[in-house]
C-alpha cells in the first residue's frame, strides 16, 4: 500500500516485480511490472460527490478535513473536492485537523480520519447540532461503527473484501494485471 514519495518508489523499483502486488494506491516507478489492485481516489471521490450533489447543495460550504498525524492522504481526494466545489460554486475550506472551535452550522464536513470524525461528532453533541440538518458529514472508508453512529454516517468507500479477493486471485494465478475496485457512496443519515 504505497504512498507517493521518491523513497517509496525507489524501494518498489528494487523489489522482485513477480512477487509484488500494489494494493489500494497505484503509483508509478522505474521498471514497474507488477500486479495492481487499487481504487481511483480522484475519479472515485469526484463521482461520489457528484452523486451526492443534491443533498450537499443544502449546505452553504464544504470543509475537507485532512489528518496530519502520520497519515498521507492521496492527493486525488483533495483535487476531487476542489473540482467538485468549483464546478458547483460551493466554498471549500481545507483543514489539517478538525478544530472544534471552527464547527460551523451549514457546513458539510468531508472527514478522512476517524479521530477527526469523533472530535466532530463530540463537538456537535456539545453544541446540540444535528447531523444531516445543522451540519453534514461524509466520511472516508466504511466501517461497522459508521453504520450506527449518528443513525449512520454517509461514507465514500471501496470494497476492501473485493480488493483482498482480487489480490488473492493475482497471487494464485500469478497475474500482473491491474484491477480497479470502484469507490461507492453510501448515503446515510448524516448527509
Amino acid at each position: 500500500m504505497p504512498y507517493e514519495s521518491r523513497e517509496v518508489k525507489n524501494c518498489l523499483a528494487r523489489l522482485d516485480q513477480d512477487k509484488l502486488i500494489l494494493l489500494d494506491i497505484d503509483t508509478d516507478f522505474p521498471g514497474k511490472d507488477c500486479a495492481v489492485v487499487h481504487q481511483d481516489f480522484l475519479g472515485g471521490t469526484e463521482a461520489c460527490l457528484e452523486s451526492a450533489r443534491v443533498p450537499i447543495a443544502r449546505y452553504k460550504r464544504m470543509e475537507l478535513v485532512l489528518h496530519k498525524d502520520g497519515v498521507q492522504i492521496p492527493e486525488g481526494i483533495r483535487t476531487a473536492c476542489k473540482r467538485f466545489c468549483k464546478r458547483h460554486g460551493i466554498p471549500l475550506a481545507v483543514s489539517v485537523n478538525f478544530d472544534p472551535k471552527q464547527l460551523e452550522r451549514g457546513t458539510v464536513y468531508c472527514v478522512i480520519d476517524d479521530t477527526d470524525l469523533v472530535a466532530l461528532i463530540a463537538e456537535m453533541h456539545r453544541r446540540k447540532f444535528v447531523a444531516g440538518e445543522d451540519v453534514g458529514i461524509i466520511s472516508y472508508n466504511d466501517t461497522a461503527m459508521k453504520t450506527i453512529v449518528e443513525g449512520g454516517v454517509t461514507v465514500m468507500s471501496t470494497d476492501f473484501c473485493a480488493m483482498g479477493a482480487a489480490a488473492a486471485e493475482k497471487v494464485l494465478d500469478r497475474s500482473k494485471s491491474r484491477t480497479l475496485i470502484p469507490t461507492s457512496l453510501i448515503v446515510r443519515r448524516t448527509l
